[in-house]
């Protein structure tokens, strides 16, 4: 087992060859505005009490009219810029073209489980105009807890409390300029309402 010093040596790369990604490129064509996937699932370790997000997501879209919000997870909504993973690929095992489909998005929110987690892969880790919104009880779940270089914005929030998980995401989607190389906790600065 060879040994590296950097640890994002070991962030995965996916050759997308392998899986039919032209239903995420026909998405991706026909919506130019930001892209926001929202791996919006419930969780199956427990590490996140946050339901289907379906308040904030469509808060979110209200407020961003031109971008699409992607979601893993149905709900019944009347916003027009809230679309399904299942809508979009309709197969029963869409996971890897759900990863695909984040390196064309802006943000990907999650909470540390299903694809959420298969979007940690070297293009988004490794491009500084994406942000990450880790949304689970404790910060050393997140992917990229701890490390150091990350090009990407990454952003953790621990609350279950929609207000500040939208305040999280709208953190992550208006990021710019450099941050560090490491994530960043924003339970400290979210909390003061």
């Amino acid at each position: 087992f060879p040994s590296h010093d950097n640890v994002l040596d070991y962030v995965a790369e996916t050759d997308w060859g392998h899986y039919d990604i032209s239903a995420a490129d026909e998405f991706v064509s026909l919506h130019p505005g930001n892209l926001h996937l929202i791996c919006n699932g419930l969780v199956r370790s427990t590490q996140s009490n946050i339901g289907d997000m379906k308040s904030v997501i469509e808060e979110l879209a209200v407020q961003h009219p031109r971008d699409s919000f992607i979601c893993t997870s149905q709900f019944e909504t009347n916003c027009d810029n809230i679309y399904f993973t299942n809508d979009i690929f309709n197969l029963d095992g869409d996971i890897n073209e759900i990863a695909y489909l984040s390196t064309k998005c802006k943000t990907i929110v999650g909470k540390n489980s299903g694809p959420f987690m298969f979007a940690h892969v070297k293009d988004n880790i490794n491009d500084p105009s994406k942000s990450f919104v880790s949304l689970s009880h404790r910060y050393s779940d997140s992917y990229v807890c701890d490390v150091e270089g990350i090009a990407c914005h990454y952003y953790h929030c621990s609350s279950d409390d929609n207000d500040k998980v939208l305040q999280s995401i709208e953190t992550a989607m208006n990021a710019t300029g450099t941050h560090g190389g490491r994530a960043i906790v924003l339970d400290y600065i979210v909390t003061g309402n």
